[in-house]
């Protein structure tokens, strides 16, 4: 069937394309000729420019994609993730504030229902729609779409990923700018109570940055207190990311070794790190270079990094792997394996995605070379790679 495919594909490419908006609907609409459907999606994602002028701003065009990520058909699924991608990040702010909740609630709901697909790919290139919705849509109107799946979604990994955007919301917009009091009162009644540990943690991450701590009750601060921001001590591990997770974990606790000193280099790098939480890509990916310079000097740093290697951003998420892999030696030789073990886990998680997986996997393997005291089940899943 993938050869079928890929054959009708190339038939497809010489087929021209409809001169109006309206022929672009019916074609998308259109799920008897899924060929034609595939042409249209790499035409608009590929920002061709004998498309109808003005097509992507269409509401109509932009719902037609939505509703092909949820094909059965995985070519149709993966580029209408990526079309979907690039409408959310071309059509700018100034566009998104115009656009009914509606469409807004339509856009997320496909985006948190294809985050936990089967396919690792899928899956990934959800989540990272998801994170660009963060960064375009309007906090408002994307904080209700967010609270609705953190509160009913029958999923308990669904609403781990709309905790984790909830998470991205509160670290990366005004506080006027969405409902606040909504977003703390799901933090602490709902998330914080949740049987998905993802969900227990970002709670806690979103409680942090509100700096609503010293507002929880005795059975708050108790569930507050248990769960770690990198990791929730109440979920086990069942996959072979779990395993490195668990081998952090154990590693850290079996050695009583420090954690990654997370405040060294902080006031000498401040405008680094929130260069990390900007907007735009060409920032992160600049910081990124910036404190991987940094590095030799203040270890402490590799926290920041890893966490980067979840960016949204393909670049930047390549480029933290790399400057990781690059001063792997030198951070070995100053920081304990335990501590590495623990601030490597989003590299573990990054090994999951399917276009940074080389990148992934040759920076653990860096560190596993330079640092023999890394765990064996560590080692083991690099074997497993």
């Amino acid at each position: 069937e993938l050869a079928q495919e890929h054959g009708s594909t190339q038939i497809a490419a010489a087929r021209e394309l409809p001169v109006t908006t309206d022929g672009l609907i019916q074609v998308l609409q259109d799920e008897s000729d899924w060929q034609n459907q595939l042409q249209v999606l790499n035409a608009i994602k590929s920002n061709q420019d004998q498309l109808p002028r003005d097509c992507r701003l269409d509401p109509v065009i932009i719902q037609a994609v939505v509703k092909i990520t949820a094909s059965l058909r995985s070519v149709l699924a993966k580029n209408s993730l990526l079309c979907l991608n690039f409408l959310v990040n071309n059509n700018g702010q100034s566009f998104w504030k115009e656009q009914t909740p509606a469409l807004v609630e339509s856009i997320f709901g496909a985006l948190i229902k294809k985050s936990t697909d089967s396919s690792a790919f899928l899956a990934q290139e959800a989540r990272n729609s998801i994170e660009a919705c963060v960064q375009n849509f309007p906090p408002s109107k994307l904080c209700a779409a967010i609270l609705l799946h953190c509160n009913s979604n029958p999923s308990p990994s669904a609403r781990a990923n709309a905790a984790q955007a909830l998470l991205s919301l509160a670290q990366q917009a005004a506080r006027s700018s969405y409902d606040v009091t909504r977003v703390v009162q799901c933090a602490k009644d709902k998330l914080l109570h949740d049987n998905s540990g993802q969900a227990r943690a970002a709670a806690k991450g979103i409680l942090t940055a509100l700096d609503e701590t010293h507002n929880l009750d005795k059975k708050q601060q108790l569930h507050f207190h248990r769960i770690k921001l990198y990791g929730d001590p109440l979920q086990k591990p069942s996959s072979k990311r779990g395993v490195v997770e668990r081998s952090a974990q154990q590693s850290s606790s079996q050695a009583g070794a420090r954690s990654v000193p997370r405040n060294e280099g902080l006031e000498e790098h401040k405008h680094l790190l929130e260069d990390l939480r900007s907007r735009d890509w060409h920032k992160r990916l600049d910081s990124v270079t910036g404190l991987g310079k940094a590095l030799e000097a203040s270890p402490g740093l590799i926290e920041h990094l890893a966490g980067s290697v979840q960016d949204p951003n393909l670049r930047v998420r390549v480029q933290a792997l790399d400057v990781l892999r690059t001063a792997a030696a030198s951070i070995a030789q100053r920081l304990p394996a335990s501590s590495l073990a623990t601030a490597l886990l989003p590299v573990a998680r990054a090994t999951a995605d399917r276009q940074a997986h080389r990148q992934a996997t040759a920076c653990l393997q860096a560190f596993a070379d330079a640092a023999p005291g890394l765990s064996a089940p560590f080692r083991r899943h690099l074997a497993s790679l």
